[in-house]
């Protein structure tokens, strides 16, 4: 009797359990890498793709209302500190141009891995429609070490937005590459 209960609320609310929302929070990773029968298994994904030594970063960006929502999502495949420790990654944007450096945001840092999730929202107000056509999103990834040590870079990606349409939603990886290389999305 109890298994048939059980049977019948796993049925009744597999809709709830299998939306984007609750999977996102629960299991970011699997649903988002949509599976397919001949797909590695989910190991696989958080490891880099050969030649990506700097990682991947997931965003969703969208804008609606003179505003500029970016989500952090996923990195997958930071390469690990000089010393073979897992690195405390943290990610920092600016929104460019920024002659004054005003637009810096970040995530929190997550602690002693090389495939972090944030699913941290960062929020830009008051950007005209009409400038997102000159905007581009300086994505850092950094490591948090004490004051008194250097931050290292982990990798950076520049993605430009002349292409985002008020109300459309981007949700997509982006490669990180070394200091002053030169990467667009």
């Amino acid at each position: 009797m109890k298994k048939k209960k059980l049977e019948f609320m796993l049925n009744l609310v597999s809709p709830v359990f299998q939306s984007d929302l609750v999977c996102t929070f629960f299991h970011p990773l699997p649903r988002d890498e949509k599976a397919t029968p001949s797909s590695k298994p989910t190991e696989a994904v958080w490891s880099p793709a050969s030649g990506n030594e700097l990682g991947e970063v997931k965003l969703s960006i969208s804008y609606k209302n003179d505003k500029l929502f970016i989500m952090v999502m996923h990195i997958r495949g930071l390469p690990p500190m000089q010393d073979g420790t897992d690195p405390d990654p943290y990610v920092k944007l600016y929104l460019l141009p920024d002659p004054q450096k005003t637009s810096k945001k970040k995530t929190k840092a997550a602690r002693r891995t090389c495939n972090p999730t944030y699913n941290e929202m960062l929020v830009y107000e008051r950007i005209p429609e009409g400038d997102l056509d000159q905007r581009v999103i300086h994505l850092r990834v950094l490591g948090d070490g004490a004051f008194w040590e250097n931050t290292p870079l982990l990798g950076e990606a520049f993605i430009p937005l002349k292409r985002l349409v008020p109300g459309q939603h981007w949700v997509d990886w982006h490669q990180l590459s070394g200091a002053g290389s030169a990467s667009s999305t």
